[in-house]
């Protein structure tokens, strides 16, 4: 993951509170509960790009040639097969 959950749990607790401020949402929820629903959502959403991603690796690991990572070859095959693999799961990255 990209973010460790500490730093997750802050932005989503400060996306709540602007949402909140500014009457974007009329939450119906429990003091807090709106920043725990935005944490769950962040979180799902940086797993399934992480699932993407090792997809998208034991594939180009599956090539019968070794391709070095990091390599321009390699980051071109992981912006395809990303693509492929989220085009698949209708999934958008943002």
């Amino acid at each position: 993951m990209r973010l460790s959950e500490r730093r997750v749990h802050q932005i989503a607790r400060r996306i709540a509170d602007r949402l909140l401020e500014g009457d974007l949402v009329e939450a119906d929820l429990p003091e807090g509960r709106l920043g725990e629903v935005v944490e769950s959502i962040i979180l799902l959403d940086l797993r399934i790009e992480d699932e993407i991603d090792a997809e998208a690796i034991e594939r180009i690991r599956s090539y019968s040639r070794q391709i070095p990572e990091g390599s321009s070859e390699w980051m071109i095959l992981m912006d395809k097969f990303r693509d492929e693999i989220a085009r698949r799961r209708r999934y958008v990255f943002g």
